[in-house]
């Protein structure tokens, strides 16, 4: 079975405390759920994309109880620091980073995202030299498009959905690179972009798929519920609380608890959802 490299992003801003963003509280969220139905074991990785001041934050135990969870996992952790952001795009654009890793599949995943069973039902279904995507939305809406030259958006079946740039997976560490290069010569820092770096994502996408690298649009999508749309008890394994209220960690934070806890105490179960 490919081992995996998962990856997230929790970064505060610099003009912003650490105490005061709800993200970290989110992120807590998403790791328990990551604990307790990924499905990781020894060769897999946990890389959390992070800033200096939020990394020490949550591995105060006065703070979070990050500490505890690392003490009993049965896969590793790797913190990778930068400077705080300055801004929301220089932050959402830390996941596009590369950092070296030995596993074979590298996932990324947003922390309004919860892992609801193994990731390795993905892992073992993905083929090398593809990248994975999941469809969503409308390309033609500017929440996917904002930026795309006029052309290219002409060149492309615009009846087709936009793409999330929330979570995604890469077999094969060169095409890794080559994404993220793609997308870092793409941005725009001072983009308007209500999304950020999703049309930024998009547009990768797009060029990547007319030079010829193998995009499979399929997989995740049949393991992805967004919002409880589409959700199968046992079947969906990334369900996504995601909105497009981009950088509000208090409607980020409420939304994640609400979704947990109703799984908690088994509303998902219902016949409804079977």
């Amino acid at each position: 079975m490919p081992s995996l490299c998962i990856s997230c992003l929790l970064f505060t801003l610099d003009n912003k405390e650490v105490k005061d963003n709800k993200y970290v509280n989110t992120f807590i969220i998403w790791l328990s759920h990551l604990i307790k139905y990924g499905g990781l074991d020894k060769d897999d990785i946990l890389y959390i994309i992070s800033d200096n001041r939020t990394i020490e934050f949550i591995k105060d135990t006065n703070n979070t109880i990050f500490s505890t969870f690392c003490s009993f996992i049965n896969f590793r952790i790797n913190l990778i620091h930068y400077e705080p952001p300055k801004t929301m795009m220089e932050g959402m654009m830390l996941r596009y980073r590369t950092n070296d890793y030995t596993q074979d599949i590298y996932m990324y995943c947003d922390i309004d995202i919860l892992i609801l069973n193994s990731l390795h039902i993905l892992t073992k279904s993905m083929i090398e030299n593809h990248i994975y995507i999941c469809l969503e939305g409308d390309i033609k809406n500017v929440y996917y498009s904002n930026g795309i030259p006029e052309d290219l958006m002409l060149s492309i079946n615009c009846e087709k959905p936009g793409v999330s740039s929330g979570k995604f997976a890469i077999y094969g560490k060169e095409i890794c690179k080559t994404v993220f290069e793609v997308m870092n010569s793409l941005c725009n820092y001072n983009s308007p972009n209500t999304t950020l770096d999703q049309p930024v994502f998009n547009y990768s996408i797009i060029l990547l798929k007319k030079s010829g690298f193998l995009i499979n649009e399929d997989l995740l999508m049949n393991h992805v519920s967004f919002n409880g749309d589409e959700y199968k008890h046992g079947t969906t394994i990334l369900f996504d609380c995601a909105g497009v209220e981009c950088g509000d960690d208090e409607i980020h934070y409420k939304k994640m608890f609400d979704i947990s806890i109703l799984f908690q105490c088994g509303y998902f179960n219902l016949p409804r959802f079977q």
